[in-house]
């Protein structure tokens, strides 16, 4: 964890530096070390091993059986993993942080102003949720990064692309299917302004009280769109918040 935190130091000061027209190559060294970082991990997070071990598995099946509720037979992941097979698995994490990293570089330089990169960085590498979380559940986070691509199309109002880049999304983890309605956001003239702030701190601290009837309706609704099988999240989620220390809580609230 302390090297974590080293390197993610060193990523915010040197995005800091790149808001400077001289130093504008920090923010691009600082998703640089990042890259480096993420790509020589090994068995960092919870379900690297498992990862490893289903590349193994996945790759000396000659047929899957799809209607196995025990498994989750994504069609996008299998083919990585089939296409990677000579290459080995650490190849293929090299390949898949490539892409997530040039997703989040490309992602913050277009819609993020230069003075606040290293607050960008510096959201995605101390939020726990994001880099940590996100080096253990790889198809989560490249299913993410696919879905940011859609972003533009989204702006636009070009549902048809956008729908199809989350689609495509799906076929490495099928939660994604549940971000479909995202494609019409490009027809809300909203802006956030100091109401939209209020707002947003207010259902914030709702959703924190009534925790019970969200995951309620998150359940039902992953339910009615056949997305039944991740409703196991949830219940790890309600183990893990009543484990989780004051101290824990009081950081998320200040990262929020």
């Amino acid at each position: 964890m302390i090297e974590t935190i080293v390197i993610g130091l060193i990523c915010v000061f040197l995005a800091y530096l790149g808001r400077y027209r001289r130093l504008s190559w920090g923010f691009g060294a600082a998703m640089t070390i990042l890259f480096v970082f993420l790509a020589i991990r090994y068995e960092w997070g919870n379900d690297y091993r498992q990862y490893i071990d289903k590349f193994t598995v996945y790759n000396s099946i000659d047929e899957f059986n799809y209607s196995d509720p025990n498994e989750r037979w994504e069609v996008g992941w299998i083919f990585l993993y089939r296409i990677f097979k000579p290459f080995g698995f650490f190849s293929l994490v090299i390949v898949l942080t490539a892409f997530e990293i040039s997703v989040y570089y490309w992602f913050i330089k277009k819609y993020i102003p230069k003075e606040w990169y290293w607050f960008a960085v510096f959201i995605y590498v101390f939020n726990p949720n994001f880099m940590l979380t996100q080096s253990s559940m790889m198809r989560q986070t490249l299913a993410m990064c696919i879905v940011l691509l859609s972003i533009p199309y989204i702006y636009k109002k070009k549902v048809i692309i956008a729908a199809l880049f989350i689609l495509f999304a799906s076929l490495f983890h099928s939660s994604a299917k549940i971000l479909l309605p995202i494609v019409f956001l490009g027809f809300v003239n909203w802006r956030m302004g100091k109401k939209g702030v209020i707002i947003g701190v207010v259902l914030f601290f709702a959703i924190l009280l009534f925790k019970n009837i969200v995951t309620s309706i998150i359940e039902n609704t992953l339910s009615v769109t056949g997305l039944g099988k991740y409703t196991y999240y949830l219940e790890e989620g309600k183990e893990e918040s009543k484990l989780e220390s004051g101290i824990g809580f009081v950081y998320q609230i200040i990262i929020m």
